[in-house]
């Protein structure tokens, strides 16, 4: 994986910490998985 994809998804993953949704963690667990 490269840092660039990476730091996204944590930044996605921050976002979703905030707004307390479970949809864009299904999402990165998918990206992650595959």
């Amino acid at each position: 994986m490269d840092r660039q994809l990476l730091s996204k998804i944590l930044v996605q993953m921050k976002k979703n910490l905030k707004d307390g949704k479970s949809i864009g963690d299904m999402k990165v667990g998918a990206l992650l998985a595959r």
